[in-house]
């Protein structure tokens, strides 16, 4: 089965926060990975939430098989990873909401 294009959920073992993710390219994703918000330890939801639900959230991270130059030095393990057909992951910086509620100047 091929997870192009879907988006998965990964919920933090120390934090409890989660961050969504989506496959741009055909590959393997890890289970764990580091949380966005606290650098914890974040596990994978194995892609069981419904796709429709998650349809208007945006990804805050992407996995995508890298082009040889963007692995110019890599580290043996992630080369190993890539060869074998894993996706490495990059950050994506995520639109404001303005319906999501700020904090106010001040406030604890």
């Amino acid at each position: 089965m091929s997870f192009k294009g879907m988006k998965n959920i990964y919920l933090c073992q120390d934090c409890g926060r989660g961050h969504v993710s989506q496959d741009v390219d055909d590959g393997v994703t890890p289970f764990m990975t580091t949380c966005l918000a606290c650098a914890g330890t974040a596990v994978s939801m194995l892609y069981r939430a419904r796709q429709e639900m998650l349809a208007e959230i945006p990804a805050a991270q992407e996995w995508y098989r890298p082009k040889a130059a963007e692995l110019a030095a890599p580290p043996a393990h992630t080369q190993a990873h890539v060869d074998k057909g894993g996706l490495i992951s990059r950050t994506k910086p995520l639109p404001l909401n303005p319906s999501w509620p700020r904090a106010k100047a001040g406030a604890k």
